[in-house]
This record gives C-alpha cells, structure tokens and sequence, in this order.
C-alpha cells in the first residue's frame, strides 16, 4: 500500500552532541566555511530543496494517484530536509564563530573571498532527476562530513560533524523512497 511520508517522519530521533571548541582555530573555521557556505554547502541544499518543494507541488497529477502521494511527500520531504539544512547551517555558523572565525555567507580559497550565490541552486525541473541528484548530493555531503571530522582534532567540532553525516545519509534515504514510490 503506498503511504505519504509525513514531515514528523523524517527527522532522526538522535540527539546533538553539545555545540563546544577546545580552543580557538582559525584552520579548521575555513574548513567549514565550504560545507557551511560553498558552492557543495548547506546554503545551496536550502535553496534547492525549497525551490524544488514549490516547483513539485504545483505539478499536474490529478488523474494519478500514485503520483499524487508521491508528490505530497516529496513536498514533505523536501520541506523538513530544508529545514534540517537550515540546523546544519545554525551549527556550522556557531562553530565557525566559536573558532575565531566569520561565518560568511561564501568561501576564502588562495586569499580569494566568493561569495555564496543563487547560481548554485540545482534548478532540474525533472522529478527523477532531481530526486537522483538529490541523493547524489546528500550522500557527498555525508562522505564530505566524515573526512572533515577525520581531519579535525577538536573532539566537540568532530562529534557535531559525524552527527551532521548522520542526517545527510538519512536525507539520501528519504529521497531514495520518494523515488521510488
């Protein structure tokens, strides 16, 4: 039977470790910089993921059924993955403060300062594809999280990373059932 996925159902029930720094380190606030702000980053999956949550929602599937729960709870989806996006992009900012760093909406690579923009929005008006690259995205997004914390020392910066990674793969998860409805 094909059930609507719910936007309650799509959190973890894992709770966050404390927000905490042992020191301040201005190396690793630049590493979070790209996660937090680059073009890969938490800013452009809330874009994405909202601009896509309105486009699917004013699809045409009044003759399919299927497709209608389909649609509804990737609108579900979507919009609580934006929201999760939006924690992430909360704790990266705190954490890029707590180290003595500014979080910026943009990246600093070379001396070079770029600023985050629109353009890195994933615009894909196809459902499918979007969905796949959504995956695509979250699942890089985890892998991005566990190298970071591997390269990070600070033992609070790594716990709040692997947690992040934690929401990502389940975010890939939950736009691997979408999809396949």
């Amino acid at each position: 039977m094909l059930t609507e996925i719910k936007k309650e159902d799509c959190a973890l029930s894992i709770p966050y470790p404390e927000i905490t720094v042992s020191a301040q380190n201005i190396a690793y606030a630049r590493q979070l910089q790209i996660p937090y702000a680059g073009h890969a980053s938490e800013m452009t999956a809330i874009t994405t993921y909202m601009y896509q949550s309105i486009l699917f929602s004013t699809e045409d599937c009044k003759n399919n059924v299927r497709r209608q729960v389909q649609r509804k709870s990737a609108q579900n989806v979507l919009a609580a993955v934006a929201v999760q996006e939006m924690h992430h992009l909360k704790t990266l900012g705190t954490l890029i403060a707590m180290l003595g760093g500014k979080p910026v909406p943009g990246v600093c690579h070379r001396g070079q300062y770029t600023h985050w923009n629109g353009s890195y929005t994933n615009t894909e008006e196809h459902f499918f594809f979007a969905m796949r690259q959504n995956i695509a995205d979250e699942e890089a997004a985890a892998a991005e999280y566990e190298a970071l914390s591997e390269s990070i020392c600070d033992m609070g910066v790594r716990a709040v990373l692997r947690r992040i990674a934690k929401d990502e793969r389940h975010h890939a998860e939950l736009f691997r059932k979408v999809a396949e409805m």
